[in-house]
């Protein structure tokens, strides 16, 4: 969103390119570093939680489907019945007229 926002509030290219340049290999050296810092932890992480990762994984993404089917099959019921209420409306409308 950064070059858009950039190009939409007319901010110059060489003012704009130099700060990109920098963020980017400020941005790719902090992760590269928290990688390499990291990688003993997340090795004794994925030893220790491996399985138990992979069925907690399994469990949320379960819920998400559960949730959202839910969620979906809800509002096709409030459309239905406000489909229903404006019908009926529409009908003691006609009817006083």
């Amino acid at each position: 969103m950064t070059p858009a926002a950039a190009g939409a509030s007319g901010l110059p290219l060489r003012r704009f390119l130099p700060a990109v340049v920098v963020g980017a290999t400020v941005w790719s050296a902090v992760h590269v570093t928290a990688g390499f810092l990291l990688r003993e932890a997340a090795e004794q992480f994925e030893k220790a939680f491996g399985i138990a990762g992979w069925v907690v994984l399994a469990v949320v993404v379960v819920a998400g489907v559960v949730g959202w089917r839910v969620r979906r099959r809800r509002a096709q019921a409030r459309r239905a019945a406000a489909r229903e209420t404006v019908a009926v409306l529409a009908d003691e409308r006609r009817d006083a007229a």
